[in-house]
């Protein structure tokens, strides 16, 4: 019966009181004031069940019941342990539930002081990365987001696109696989927009020329007449990176194994921690679980292969002859991406924007991927065949922006491309062509033209007129 009550509680499934619907406090407010629990016997709080409560309460702040968790601790210490390492409590020192467990090393020393220091340790360490990474930002604190991603452009033409395209293997060290240090990026990126405020939502062209003129334009084209080259923010972004990448990794090997890995426990032996391995076996599982995670996105594609083989567009020519193959693998990556989200979580075949417009969910990722395909001959195959020539990845960016001023339709070849809005729909109108639309849907245009990932495109207000000016740092688009 307890099962089946705590399973009630886990499931998240909304529960209603009146016509409103409880939120969670509400509802681990009522769990954990239960009677019934202190009813419990050792054995069943080893349940898989009831220490996955237990690491729900862990997670949280808003409840409180540390005479029950005492209790709970005194007749099934390890699973309270587990509890807590499940709950990722390792990185959130701050959180009121750290006293309570802090409290139980003074009533048991032997079964929590151990385990306490442990905590303590990991603290410690994840508090000097984060440290370190906020001395860093400090430098970069008064740049706008667009100011940041001029510098994580010019890293990224320097670093990520060569070996993303012309690499034939990943580098032997986990911290500089493309990957990993397109997350740290992300996640500076993510600071700068949460700290900017709402002005980055009013961006105008001037803005934006403002900015590529300041921090971009004297690396592409440096003139003694032009503005001051920033080297020292250009060194300051790496620094700033690597230690991100540091804080990632600590959090992704060390806290992460602590947290999950049951088959390895860390003690303290001489103020350092150790770990030792009680199942061999397990750990090879742990590893290969990683390892799977990191393969199912070849899982997805495979099943995006088969879906496009067996359907009618396998035996026809999509698009002009030239641009064949890279429609088809852009079909292939939008259909592998759409049986992830319907099978694995649960999307529909159509999904709501914020505007209340329901748009086609496939549509839409293969309008996303068409933006890829059109980038990659049109600006990554100049650029690396500049860079082929000249060795040096700045000339090779100034040579692929001069080479744009060139074209008739003067295009915008910097790291960072913008447009109007209006401009980008109608030059997407044939990624919308569908049986039902055969000439490309306006609606469809318009969604297609604003979505996108924070590290690839965003698409920003540019005044009180309604204009937008949709920019894009085709350096982080997912090739």
């Amino acid at each position: 019966m307890f099962n089946l009550i705590t399973d009630s509680a886990l499931d998240g499934k909304p529960r209603k009181r009146g016509k409103r619907t409880k939120t969670w406090a509400e509802r681990d407010a009522t769990f954990w004031c239960s009677e019934f629990l202190r009813t419990l016997s050792a054995e069943g709080w080893r349940t898989e069940s009831l220490v996955l409560a237990l690491a729900r309460y862990m997670g949280q702040e808003r409840v409180s019941n540390p005479d029950l968790i005492e209790h709970i601790a005194s007749i099934a210490p390890e699973s309270v342990k587990r509890a807590i390492r499940y709950s990722g409590l390792v990185l959130h020192p701050g959180s009121p539930r750290r006293a309570e467990i802090e409290h139980l090393a003074t009533l048991a020393p032997e079964a929590f002081g151990g385990f306490i220091r442990v905590l303590d340790v990991f603290e410690t360490a994840y508090r000097e990365r984060r440290a370190a990474v906020e001395v860093l930002q400090q430098p970069l604190v008064e740049l706008s987001p667009l100011d940041l991603l001029a510098y994580a452009s010019l890293f990224a033409f320097a670093h990520l696109v060569p070996q993303d395209l012309l690499s034939t293997h990943q580098p032997k060290d986990p911290d500089a696989h493309t990957q990993v240090i397109w997350d740290a990026m992300n996640d500076l990126l993510l600071w700068r927009l949460s700290s900017a405020g709402h002005g980055i939502s009013r961006l105008t062209e001037r803005d934006i020329a403002k900015s590529l003129a300041t921090h971009l334009s004297p690396f592409l084209f440096p003139s003694p007449d032009g503005p001051e080259l920033r080297e020292d923010l250009c060194r300051a972004f790496k620094e700033l990176l690597a230690a991100q990448i540091k804080l990632n990794s600590f959090i992704s090997r060390s806290a992460d194994a602590f947290s999950f890995d049951d088959h390895i426990e860390y003690v303290l032996r001489d103020g350092r921690l150790e770990v030792i391995e009680h199942d061999p076996t397990g750990r090879t599982v742990w590893e290969l679980r990683g390892e799977r995670l990191t393969r199912l996105h070849y899982y997805w594609m495979y099943r995006g292969v088969e879906a496009f083989a067996a359907s009618d567009l396998a035996t026809v020519v999509i698009g002009p002859p030239e641009n064949h193959e890279a429609n088809c693998f852009a079909y292939i990556k939008a259909m592998g991406t759409y049986l992830q989200l319907t099978e694995a979580y649960g999307l529909k075949d159509s999904v709501t924007a914020e505007s209340r417009l329901r748009v086609d969910l496939f549509q839409a990722l293969l309008s996303l991927e068409l933006m890829t395909a059109f980038f990659n001959p049109d600006f990554m195959l100049p650029y690396l065949q500049h860079l082929k020539e000249t060795g040096v990845p700045r000339l090779a960016l100034g040579r692929l922006a001069f080479g744009g001023f060139l074209q008739t339709e003067m295009q915008n070849r910097l790291p960072i491309t913008w447009s109007d809005r209006a401009a980008k729909i109608a030059k997407i109108t044939g990624w919308t062509v569908t049986r039902d639309f055969p000439q490309g849907s306006a609606k469809q245009r318009k969604r297609s033209s604003t979505s996108g990932q924070l590290t690839g495109r965003a698409c920003l207000p540019a005044s009180a007129r309604g204009r937008r000016v949709c920019i894009q740092s085709f350096s982080n688009a997912p090739f």
